[in-house]
C-alpha cells in the first residue's frame, strides 16, 4: 500500500492514463477503454478498488461522459474495472502477499495462477465495452490533450518502471515477499531525484505522509473488528461448523457445494475490504473447500473472487455505488450495469475451480486448450450481452439469447459442452450472416 501511494505521488496515475490514450485514445469507445487500462494498472498496485474509482474516476467517467457514454455506464466502466484490478498481478495490492502465506508457497506462484483469469476479466469487458460502443453508433473521440507518444512517456516515467522491475526481480527472483516492496519504494523514490520533474518537494513529501497514515489507519481500524469477529467464530466453534455445514446442505454435490459456498462468500465479503474479507473468508471456508477436494490455490482464489463479488454487485456494490457519484448517475442503475460488464467475475471462479488447468495447475496442454476455449466462450458472452456481434451487426433478443447459451457452453471446461456450444454458435453465426440486410428474428437489417 505504501509503494502504490507513493507510485501515485511520483505521477503514475498520469503515466498509466497518458499510456492508455496513445494506444487505445483513438479507438471506439477509446475513453472507456483508457478507464479500463488506467484503472487496472492502478487497482492492481493499491488493491482499493474504492480508493482507485475515487482517484482515477475524477478523470475517466467525465471523459466517457463527453465521448457519448451513458452516465450510468461510465460509472459502471470505472467500477468494473477499479475492481478488477486488485486481481491482476504481479501486485494484486496486499491480498496476494496474505495468500502466499496462507498457503505456504513463494508469493510467484500466487501471480502466476493469478495472472490468466485476470486477463480474461478484462478481455470480457474490453470486448463488452467495444461490442456497446459500435452497437449505439459511438464514433472515434477526439483527443484534445497533449498526449506524449508512448516512447517519450515511458522515457519520462523510467523511476515508475524501473521500480517495478525492482519490485518483480525482488519478488520473483530473490523471494523477498515481505522486503520487496520496501526496496522497490527505494528505488522509486532515489530514482526520481534524478530528475526536477518527478522530484517530491516538501510538500509533496508532507502529503505523501499523510496519505500513508490514512489509508494504514483505515486499515487498522477494519482490521481490528474483523480480527475480533473471527476470533469469536474460532472461539464459538462456528469457524468449523460452517464448511462443514454448506456440505452437509449439499448433499455431497459438487455443483452445490460451489453454489451454496459462492453465496456465503459473497455475503460474508459484503462492505469489508479485500485484504479483511480475504482474511475472514480464508478462515472460515477454505477449509472445508480443500477438504472436499479442490486445488487449495484455485480454493484461495475462489474465494478471493466470490468475496470481491459484492463490490459491483447490488444492494452494497461499493465501487458501483461511488462511481455513481461521480458520474451522477442512480446508484442501482450502475451497480446491475457494472453487474454485467463484470459478467467474467461470476463465472471464472467456477471455471477454474474445477479445472485448476485456467490457473496453469495441470498439464500444459490442458492449460491451453482450457483456456482457449475459455476466452472463446467470453468473448461470444460479450457480444451476447451488449447485443452485437463481429460480422452479424445489431442482435435481436432470440439471436442474444442463443449466443449467451453457446458462450456459457464453451467457456465450461468440458469437451461434450464445448462441442455443443460450438455447433451452436456456428449455425446460428452462419444464418445470422447470410440474413443481414433482411428483416428477420435473429439480427437488425442493417449492415455493419
Amino acid at each position: 500500500m505504501i509503494f502504490a501511494i507513493i507510485l501515485q505521488r511520483l505521477g503514475a496515475g498520469q503515466f498509466f492514463n497518458d499510456l492508455a490514450l496513445a494506444w487505445i485514445g483513438k479507438t471506439k469507445s477509446g475513453n472507456a477503454k483508457v478507464a479500463i487500462i488506467a484503472s487496472g494498472f492502478f487497482s492492481s498496485k493499491s488493491g482499493a478498488p474504492i480508493a482507485n474509482v475515487m482517484t482515477t474516476g475524477a478523470f475517466t467517467i467525465p471523459a466517457m461522459k463527453k465521448e457519448g457514454l451513458p452516465a450510468h455506464f461510465a460509472g459502471a466502466v470505472e467500477a468494473t474495472a477499479s475492481s478488477g484490478g486488485a486481481l491482476m498481478p504481479p501486485v494484486m495490492g496486499a491480498v496476494a502477499f496474505i495468500m502466499a502465506e496462507f498457503l505456504g508457497v513463494p508469493y510467484s506462484e500466487v501471480a502466476i495462477a493469478a495472472a490468466v483469469p485476470s486477463v480474461l476479466y478484462f478481455l470480457c469487458l474490453f470486448a463488452q465495452i467495444d461490442s456497446y460502443g459500435k452497437r449505439i453508433g459511438l464514433v472515434p473521440p477526439e483527443i484534445t490533450v497533449d498526449v506524449p507518444p508512448v516512447w517519450l512517456s515511458m522515457l519520462r516515467n523510467s523511476h515508475i518502471i524501473l521500480s517495478f522491475g525492482v519490485l518483480l526481480y525482488a519478488l520473483f527472483f530473490l523471494q523477498l515477499a515481505a522486503q520487496g516492496a520496501w526496496i522497490a519504494t527505494a528505488a522509486a523514490i532515489i530514482l526520481a531525484l534524478f530528475r526536477k520533474e518527478t522530484r517530491l518537494n516538501f510538500k509533496g513529501f508532507v502529503l505523501m505522509l499523510a496519505d500513508v497514515g490514512r489509508v494504514l489507519g483505515e486499515l487498522m481500524g477494519i482490521m481490528g473488528p474483523v480480527g475480533m469477529i473471527i476470533g469469536s467464530f474460532i472461539i464459538t466453534g462456528i469457524a468449523y461448523s460452517l464448511p462443514n455445514e454448506i456440505v452437509s446442505l449439499a448433499g455431497g454435490s459438487i455443483v452445490l457445494v460451489l453454489l451454496f459456498g459462492a453465496i456465503a462468500l459473497f455475503v460474508l465479503g459484503m462492505g469489508v475490504t479485500i485484504s479483511a474479507c480475504y482474511i475472514f473468508l480464508a478462515i472460515m471456508l477454505a477449509p472445508g473447500l480443500v477438504e472436499f477436494g479442490f486445488d487449495p490455490m484455485a480454493v484461495h482464489l475462489f474465494i478471493l473472487y466470490c468475496g470481491m463479488m459484492s463490490y459491483i454487485t447490488p444492494p452494497v456494490a461499493l465501487t458501483a455505488f461511488a462511481a455513481a457519484t461521480i458520474s451522477g448517475a442512480n446508484p442501482m442503475k450502475t451497480g446491475f450495469t457494472a453487474m454485467k460488464l463484470g459478467i467474467a467475475k461470476y463465472i471464472l471462479p467456477f471455471i477454474f475451480i474445477l479445472s485448476p488447468a485456467l490457473i496453469l495447475r495441470g498439464p500444459v496442454g490442458e492449460s491451453v486448450y482450457v483456456i482457449t476455449t475459455c476466452a472463446i466462450g467470453l468473448v461470444i458472452l460479450s457480444g451476447a450481452l451488449e447485443g452485437y456481434f463481429w460480422h452479424l451487426g445489431n442482435l435481436k433478443i432470440p439471436t442474444r439469447i442463443i449466443l449467451f447459451t453457446a458462450g456459457l457452453l464453451i467457456a465450461i471446461p468440458n469437451v461434450y459442452t464445448d462441442l455443443i456450444g460450438a455447433i451452436i454458435f456456428v449455425v446460428f453465426f452462419t444464418a445470422g450472416f447470410l440474413l443481414r440486410g433482411r428483416e428477420n428474428l435473429l439480427v437488425e437489417p442493417v449492415g455493419e
